[in-house]
């Protein structure tokens, strides 16, 4: 059975263990995020994210992270989808569906009109299940700076 909820700081390594299996995926470098700078980023005095995991007969199988949003064009409350990730033993079970069912209850009690995220060009399996769950593309090109970039500017 799937079950959905807020991660707890027992979490850290468990979600940091995923991260670095997506990262594999999606040919990155492995995070170097220790469990407490995981748990000061997301359970800290001003947390940077929220974090759900899933879990199948009580052990996790993946992960959601997001955080909160604003869409100044339409002045509305959004949520950012930072990442989605469902262990490759427990893809095509409804486990990434039911992070997304999550993720939607919680973006309408917090009075959200819009739920935004990315997905690699070359990653047509996450593209189908986003399309599948209702997803539409935006043209957008998604532009980011490193931190030598950052320091840079200043």
């Amino acid at each position: 059975m799937i079950s959905i909820r807020p991660a707890r700081p027992e979490d850290a390594a468990t979600v940091i263990a995923f991260v670095n299996d997506l990262n594999r995926y999606e040919g990155k470098p492995l995070m170097s995020l220790t469990p407490a700078q995981f748990c000061e980023s997301a359970f800290g005095s001003e947390p940077w994210f929220q974090c759900l995991v899933a879990e199948w007969d009580g052990r996790a199988v993946g992960y959601a992270a997001y955080s909160r949003s604003f869409e100044l064009e339409s002045g509305a409350r959004a949520l950012h989808l930072v990442d989605l990730f469902v262990a490759s033993e427990a893809r095509r079970q409804g486990v990434a569906s039911a992070l997304f069912a999550e993720l939607a209850r919680i973006a309408l009690e917090l009075g959200c009109e819009h739920i935004g995220w990315e997905v690699l060009a070359w990653n047509t399996e996450a593209q189908a299940f986003y399309r599948a769950i209702g997803g539409t593309e935006e043209e957008v090109l998604s532009l980011s700076l490193g931190a030598r970039q950052i320091k840079a500017l200043v």
